[in-house]
């Protein structure tokens, strides 16, 4: 049976973000090389914590699992770059090359970095498994937790996009939103548990950090890896991402339509 028209497109758009990938396999190395300097960093730095001090949040080989799988969890529900390379687009004009495409801009944007998505995954979860015989991990090893994780995994790496491509939507009213976006990013690492495990928030701050949508970026579907959140609390949660996702999607449906009606290309 032949594939629909808009998965064929999709399929389209992932096989040219590919072989754009392989053409810049310098970045391909970096980020291995960043992601072993991440976990020997973070192993010695936390060692160094736990021998000086009686830290009962979390125990500290959980707390390794928790960073391992993090690292993972950052990297492909990232989508940063989206807004940076709209901004661009609409900043130089290029948005009227890529509107004439037969693809809509987001589904275009959305599907190329499915790619990254889908390959960093595999590749950093490889890493991760070889990591996993030089410091002290625990996981749940079983199918459905693994499920769970890369489900929720997706369902992050979708609010995640759906977000940063409202914030690109600002570069129609402004000149340059390069500090919105990188300020945001900065926020959102710092509140999707990425810098620090989200149980070590206490207090009305943590009250106020659990209801950010950031938190479904890392430590949510993290938490289910290494069983800090149990069966019964998951599908509340995914709930209330898919919440979420809609409710960002239709902003940034709307800001990208409220933008195109005032975009004018250099030139025009």
């Amino acid at each position: 049976m032949a594939a629909s028209p808009p998965l064929r497109k999709a399929l389209a758009i992932m096989a040219v973000e590919f072989s754009n990938m392989r053409a810049y396999g310098l970045d391909f190395a970096v980020s291995l090389l960043s992601f072993g300097a991440y976990l020997v960093v973070t192993f010695f730095l936390w060692s160094a914590v736990y021998a000086n001090s009686s830290i009962e949040v979390m125990p500290f080989a959980v707390l390794m699992s928790y960073y391992l799988f993090a690292f993972i969890a950052a990297d492909v529900t990232g989508n940063r770059k989206v807004a940076h390379v709209m901004s661009d687009d609409v900043k130089h004009g290029d948005l009227t090359i890529v509107l004439v495409r037969p693809a809509g801009y987001f589904f275009g944007a959305y599907f190329g970095r499915m790619t990254h998505f889908l390959f960093f995954l595999l590749v950093l979860s490889v890493t991760a498994l070889v990591a996993s015989f030089f410091i002290p991990v625990v996981f749940q090893s079983d199918a459905l937790h693994i499920a769970l994780f890369v489900l929720t995994l997706f369902l992050g790496f979708t609010l995640n996009f759906c977000l940063f491509f409202a914030l690109g939507c600002i570069a129609f009213w402004t000149e340059n939103n390069f500090g919105i976006i990188r300020s945001f990013a900065h926020f959102s690492h710092l509140f999707s548990g990425y810098m620090v495990p989200l149980a070590f928030f206490g207090g009305m701050v943590g009250t106020i950090v659990s209801l950010l949508p950031m938190k479904y970026f890392v430590s949510f579907p993290v938490s289910i890896m290494i069983g800090r959140v149990t069966l019964s609390e998951v599908l509340p949660n995914m709930a209330i991402e898919l919440v979420w996702i809609a409710a960002l999607f239709l902003a940034g449906q709307f800001l990208w339509r409220r933008g195109m009606r005032r975009y004018t290309a250099p030139g025009a």
